[in-house]
Order: structure tokens, then sequence, then C-alpha cells
């Protein structure tokens, strides 16, 4: 339940009207996954230039610049266009055209994309997710264009951190809406050398992200009235979509999880409440949002290895944007778990972290291993959690807990056969699971987060013989993980201060004002 937020935020595009009143599937089949099949074609672009509009996400304005690009490349499925002077050759293009048209596309779109029929004008057509964006824009039938823009993008790395590509919902609108739209489907793709080389295996997984951005942008208008979806839920998905992709895990990913480089995820920071602790301040870390990346990129595998991946397509397409499109969907996935319960969910991913078990709900199925067991600092007795939050801390002795209204406890044994997870009270033996459940976030006038914390008991035991397989955080030092690590632009913009310059929050945030109206109503068959 995160606050929506800039360029790859999912963006309120079109309203459609739907047999059931709006908002809905109508009386229709809904939503069909699969049957994207087939190679494409790729050639030479026409060498034609144009001018497009790209973020600077250097200060902390968002202003728009011009890009002045060539058309390199070209296929039934996509249009790539190149930064007049950034170095990339016809052929990196082609490339790059190639491997989106005949692998990202069929890939993501068998898994995040959909195809529906609508009425238009008395007629029945069927559209796909892309196919509906690109009429909606020229009027073209059967089109599936996207248009793939390599740039420098300009204030693109800070610190640890880059931006290496993004996608912003602005440009689906016409340019009497919004000034700064390119009026296409489009993906910007950064081929800074400092950021990392075009048409690699991290490249493409990059492009795989943004597209699911893409696509849930479009399907959250479609299916959820315009709602768009909470940034953890469409983060999760593209961080999973680059895994759909490549068939590999992440391993920046796990490895910050690993590493814990903040110290934060053992204080219990993780994605629901996206980008909470990056002040500071108040005791937070510039790149607490990497903690948030790297436990949205596992929790959303631990989905997918419990349910399968068609739980990816059921989550994009619910008529829900916050974690009821996780319950619902995983509960339908694997019944009997009791996964219709959002605390039954949360509780059962933590101790899959901590037990990872080889088998079952505790863990990843012997796909992810070697996770750290982070144990909440030592020598306190209390710690403050945001919603979604949670720690681990060792029992010697029978804690006194604190009761809170959405504070919960669970006793966790990984040592028993099979691993115990004790959820009603009485003694806790093991370690101590503290966890918020609270699923309400609420922000200011400004945009800033009110505080919804609340305090949870932990043992304050320190780790003297670790368990194995663990490790305090500092100590692990994989070989492979190394900076900078991949974050949005809207992440790369927060950090600038941007919202703290925007009245009322952020300006790209698209209310109703800035929908554009898709016409033909969904088909009641």
């Amino acid at each position: 339940m995160k606050k929506l937020i800039v360029i790859t935020a999912v963006l309120s595009l079109f309203a459609l009207s739907c047999g059931d009143g709006g908002g809905g599937r109508g009386g229709g089949s809904g939503p069909q996954r699969g049957g994207f099949s087939g190679s494409v074609a790729v050639t030479a672009g026409t060498k034609q230039i144009e001018n497009f509009l790209a973020q600077d996400l250097s200060n902390d304005r968002g202003d728009f610049y011009t890009v002045t690009a060539t058309h390199f490349a070209s296929s039934p499925r996509c249009d790539v266009w190149v930064e007049n002077g950034s170095g990339i050759s016809e052929a990196i293009a082609i490339e790059i055209a190639r491997e989106y048209s005949n692998n990202i596309y069929l890939k993501i779109m068998n898994n995040f994309g959909w195809r529906d029929n609508f009425s238009v004008n008395g007629l029945v057509m069927s559209f796909n997710t892309l196919s509906l964006a690109n009429w909606r824009l020229d009027g073209s039938l059967e089109k599936e264009k996207l248009t793939i823009l390599l740039l420098d993008i300009k204030g693109s790395s800070s610190g640890n951190s880059v931006v290496a590509g993004y996608f912003w919902a602005g440009n689906f609108l016409s340019k009497a809406s919004e000034p700064n739209s390119n009026e296409c489907a489009m993906i910007y793709m950064n081929v800074n050398p400092a950021v990392g080389r075009p048409a690699t295996a991290s490249f493409y997984g990059t492009l795989a992200h943004e597209m699911q951005h893409l696509l849930n942008s479009i399907t959250s208008t479609v299916y959820r009235g315009g709602s768009s979806m909470d940034t953890w839920i469409d983060e999760g998905l593209s961080e999973v979509a680059e895994y759909i992709y490549s068939g590999k895990d992440t391993s920046d990913r796990i490895g910050y999880y690993k590493a814990d480089p903040t110290g934060l995820i053992k204080q219990g920071n993780n994605f629901f409440v996206w980008d909470n602790r990056s002040d500071p301040k108040t005791g937070g870390d510039p790149d607490a949002a990497l903690d948030d990346y790297a436990t949205a990129y596992l929790f959303f595998r631990w989905l997918g290895l419990q349910a399968g991946n068609k739980i990816y397509f059921d989550i994009i397409v619910s008529n829900q944007n916050d974690y009821g499109a996780i319950t619902n969907s995983l509960n339908a996935g694997v019944s009997g778990q009791g996964y219709n319960d959002w605390e039954t969910v949360l509780r059962t991913w933590y101790a899959a972290n901590y037990i990872n078990s080889p088998s079952g709900p505790y863990g990843y199925r012997r796909k992810i291993n070697g996770l750290t067991k982070h144990y909440a600092p030592t020598g306190i007795d209390r710690i403050k959690l945001y919603p979604g939050e949670g720690v681990f801390s060792l029992i010697e002795t029978e804690p006194s807990l604190l009761i809170g209204p959405n504070i919960r406890y669970a006793g966790l044994n990984a040592a028993t056969v099979p691993p115990q997870v004790n959820t009603s009270g009485g003694t806790y033996t093991g370690t101590l699971l503290t966890y918020n459940i609270n699923t309400s976030l609420s922000y200011d006038a400004d945009g800033n987060l009110v505080d919804t914390s609340e305090d949870g008991t932990v043992t304050g035991v320190a780790v003297k013989v670790l368990p194995q397989g663990s490790s305090f955080s500092m100590q692990y030092n994989a070989s492979g993980f190394s900076g900078p690590f991949r974050i949005s632009a809207g992440d790369m913009m927060r950090r600038r201060g941007f919202e703290k310059t925007q009245t009322g929050g952020n300006k790209f945030v698209f209310d109703d004002g800035f929908r554009a109206v898709l016409l033909p109503e969904k088909e009641n068959d």
C-alpha cells in the first residue's frame, strides 16, 4: 500500500464504461491470458529524425527536455529510436528490436498481457493490452507498437543508485491534455555508459521490467476503473517480470537482501510502505528504497513458487488495487491455507525467509537459498514497525509482549521436522517474529506519509553462535554483489527533493482531470 508516485507509477489514462456499470468486466468472458506467439521480421529503420520529450532527473523541478533521435530499427511490435550523438549503432538498435519483438514481447505479454472483447458502435472488436492502447492513440486496428527510445537520461545516477529505464503514462495522453506527451506507448532506456551497456542481460531485464509497468497502467484503467495499483504491487510485478523474461533469479536483489547494507531490513524495512525510511534525519538511509526492491522481489517470487506463475496474471487483472489483489489471487491459487487473510500471507512469507524450507509454504522450494537471518538490533526490548514490517529476535526466556491493535507475534522453529510456526500464543520458543498487519496508510496535503507505526516487542538477545545459513547483515559478501543498483525514476526524483517542491505532493499523479475517455463498452457475451 504505497503512495502513487511519478514516472513509473500506474496512471489513470482511459475511462472504460463496462456492462456492469463501469470499472468491471461486464458480463463477458473477461480478460484472457496467453495466446501470444510467433516471430516477426525486424528491419533497419527509416533514418527519420524526430524530437521527443524526456524528463530531467537531475534536479527537484522535474523539467522536460527535448531529445533528438533517429529511427534505427522497426518491427510490427516496436520502433527503436536512438538519441543523436549517443554512440549507439544501427546494429545495436536492430539487435534490441529483435530481442524485444521475438522474446521479451512474447514472455511478458503471455504472463502480464490480456485479450478481451469490446463493443464499438455495436460491433464486437477484440483487443489485447497493447493493441487497445495503440487504437486509443491513433485509431489503428491490430497495431501493437511500442516505441523504445535509447537515450542518455539526464540525472540518472545518484550515489549507488541508477535509473536504467522508465515508463511514463503521460505519453498516452494527447498534447492538449499533457503538453509533455509524446503520444505513444513508450519506454525510455538509458544508454549512459556509467549505467551499463545496451543489448545486455541487465538492459533487457530492465526493458521487461518497464514493459510490465506499461501493461499495468493500461490494465488499471480497463479493469480497475482507473485506480492504479499500489506501488509495491506494481514494482513487485515488474521485478518478477525480469525473472519471467530471463528464467534466472535477479542476483543483485537477492544479494542486496542478504547483505542489508543500510541495516534497515533487520529493523523491519520492506516494500509495503515504499521508500518511507530514506530520510537520514529520522534514522533512515538514502538507499533505503533498495530494501523495498529486494524484499518485493523475494515476496513476488515466493508467490509464484507457491501458486505458479499464473498468479501474476491474476494479480494484474484483479479488480482490486491493493493487498486484496494478492490475498484473492493467492487464495484462489492455493486453497485451504487461509491466504484470503493478509495476516496469514504476511506471516507465512516472513517464516519462509527465516526457515527457507526446501518444500512447503515456509521457503523457496530450493530456488533461492542461503538467505540471511536478519535479527533485530540487540539490547532493546521494543521496535517501531510500519505497516507490513516484521523482525526476528532470538528467544532465551519468554518475553513480555506489547499488545497493539496491529502488532502480531509468532514463534518460529526451523530445526523441527516439519518446521513449526506457533501463532496460538502461550509459550514462544526458538525465534520470535514480530510484525505489523496494518494495511491502512494516509498522507497529508503535501504528500507526506502520516506515521502509522506501532511498537512491538523484541527480545534484544544477541546472536552468540550463528545458526547454519545465517550471518549478521554486513558480514555477507557474495561474489558479484556490487552496485550501482537500479531504482525507478520516481525514487530518483524524490532523492532530488521533487515532491518537497510541489504543492499538494506530486504534480505527475494524474487524477480524473487527466483521463482520456475510452469509447468502447465491454461486450456482454
